[in-house]
């Protein structure tokens, strides 16, 4: 069962995006100002190289697939980013991060801490956690993103050339991973 808690530290506070009780944590309208605050800042051609998100309700919906895991992180509550998960597979999931320019640097260094941990406490059903590694792919021109991923301790083990539209051409991917051992500090098995 993947909690739908929300954790605060200090002024920031991180919010998974899910149904409870037949309401979603965080509404439409919520997301949909989200979404225009992300374009009007530049942030979402970023975001997007393969899926196409070209308006607010393409946002939702993605948001809302049960493809996706989603999580928002606020500060004061206002929302400042968010991060999701796909492709989770076994004990591994693909993870996304995108904040606005206001959460850039140390605030979001902070987030993506805290959502990696709520990630890596997802309970598995038999006993243990869902998630052993997390994974990413970066396009390989978005500088600031590699160096955000770097600081949160995923290992870059290499580039796939051309692999993302960019807005000339094509772009690479830059491959990494987290693993839960990693993550905390602990010796690897």
């Amino acid at each position: 069962m993947i909690t739908t808690e929300q954790m605060v530290v200090g002024d920031k506070m991180i919010v998974p995006y899910a149904q409870v009780n037949g309401s979603w944590t965080i509404p439409d309208s919520g997301l949909e100002a989200f979404y225009r605050e992300l374009q009007a800042q530049k942030v979402m051609p970023k975001l997007f190289r393969q899926a196409r998100v070209d308006d607010e309700c393409q946002f939702v919906a993605l948001l809302k697939s049960p493809a996706n895991l989603a999580t928002f992180a606020f500060i004061d509550s206002v929302p400042v980013g968010f991060a999701w998960l796909n492709d989770v597979r076994d004990n591994h999931a693909w993870a996304h991060f995108g904040f606005l320019k206001s959460a850039w640097g140390e605030d979001a260094l902070e987030f993506g801490r805290m959502i990696l941990n709520y990630w890596f406490q997802f309970p598995s059903g038999s006993g243990g956690y869902l998630f052993d590694l997390i994974c990413g792919h970066t396009p390989t021109d978005n500088r600031s993103a590699i160096a955000f991923i770097a600081k949160l301790g995923f290992i870059i083990v290499g580039e796939i050339p051309l692999l993302y539209r960019a807005a000339e051409g094509r772009t690479g991917a830059i491959f990494s991973y987290l693993t839960r051992e990693t993550f905390y500090g602990l010796e690897s098995i």
